[in-house]
């Protein structure tokens, strides 16, 4: 979190927030200065796995894939009309064009353009198949209307994200749609603590701002990418009558926040047995780490791009590297924490675990 950690709930439905305080937003402008994506993968997308197959590959791709075998959108442009316009998709907060470019492997013929703060990663997207531009600034300033808007992890740091999905009503063509993949704080606790977070949705709270806010909902996924929510939607027509939402609890808030507490005392406990490694090298491990400063000798991770660098001044070990008689702990959401402390497991190796998640 930024300095202070506060977080707030809505008593009328339970959503989360930061408070968007003066310091709160200059702490983050802070951030997104000096933010350098993907850096742990050395600019690549961390891995996922793909829960059909069981194998890891990049988020990007799976959710292309996902969004591909939806059916919902058209997988190529259509080429019989010479005068028919072209299929336009926009991803805010594009990064590096991570996603844009397994749009261009996923969707053929379609122009691709992303929207960032600034153009330092112009370059690497020049070579994104049907990439049409890169436009920087305010997404309340966009220009243009799309058939596709995507935010990968981006809705939850705008400060208003109901404002900003009405503004961008006035982007979609008819029958367009926004893709918004997020975390999903009841299964990840740990989503509380990413400072530049302003809002934590659930799959209650995303339905009910993108229903406020005039979309209806064709697609909520929660199990796309664990601990994250896919969710497609459209434009409702005026005389479409929108989905009844329900609340969050308001006690969700509270019981995460009890979660990392209780994760944290755990953690330290395991800590004192030697030597000592964190599973991952994420958000997790780096607020694990904090507390955890001087107990680590190494770190885990399954994702290749990530082997053999450094964290925190220490190690990223592969799993099979893991030397004889360690303590693991698997600083993780519980949706996930367990299966990865299954595959660690061997003779001679000790894997711990954070508590069970919050009733």
């Amino acid at each position: 979190m930024a300095s202070g950690g506060v977080v707030e709930v809505c008593n009328a439905c339970g959503a989360i927030r930061k408070p968007a305080t003066a310091s709160f937003q200059s702490e983050i402008g802070a951030i997104y200065a000096a933010y350098d994506v993907y850096y742990q993968g050395g600019g690549l997308e961390q891995m996922v796995f793909d829960s059909r197959t069981g194998r890891p590959v990049r988020r990007s791709e799976l959710l292309a894939e996902r969004l591909r075998g939806s059916g919902v959108l058209p997988a190529a442009a259509p080429t019989a009309a010479p005068t028919a316009a072209p299929l336009r998709a926009m991803d805010l907060g594009c990064g590096n064009g991570a996603f844009l470019r397994a749009l261009a492997g996923a969707f053929q013929g379609w122009q691709l353009f992303g929207l960032e703060l600034d153009d330092r990663s112009l370059a690497a997207m020049q070579d994104i198949p049907g990439f049409a531009g890169l436009l920087t600034g305010d997404v309340k300033e966009l220009q243009g209307r799309y058939d596709l808007i995507s935010m990968i992890h981006a809705l939850e740091h705008f400060l208003d994200p109901y404002q900003t999905l009405l503004a961008l009503r006035g982007n979609l063509t008819p029958g367009g749609h926004v893709f918004i993949q997020i975390p999903d704080v009841s299964e990840n606790p740990f989503d509380l603590l990413i400072a530049d977070h302003v809002s934590h949705f659930t799959p209650r709270s995303l339905a009910r701002i993108l229903g406020r806010a005039g979309y209806q909902v064709v697609r909520l996924e929660t199990d796309w990418v664990r601990k994250e929510m896919s969710v497609l939607a459209r434009l409702r027509d005026p005389l479409e009558a929108a989905a009844p939402a329900e609340s969050d609890p308001p006690a969700l808030a509270e019981a995460q926040l009890g979660w990392l507490s209780g994760t944290l005392a755990a953690a330290r406990a395991a800590a004192a047995h030697r030597p000592f490694g964190l599973f991952g090298t994420s958000i997790a491990a780096t607020w694990l780490s904090g507390a955890l400063a001087g107990s680590i000798d190494f770190y885990v991770d399954e994702d290749p791009s990530r082997q053999g660098r450094e964290f925190m001044g220490r190690p990223i070990i592969a799993p099979d590297a893991i030397p004889p008689g360690a303590t693991v702990f698997v600083g993780l959401a519980p949706a996930i924490a367990s299966t990865i402390a299954a595959r660690l497991a061997r003779p001679g190796l000790t894997v711990l675990q954070p508590p069970e998640a919050a009733a």
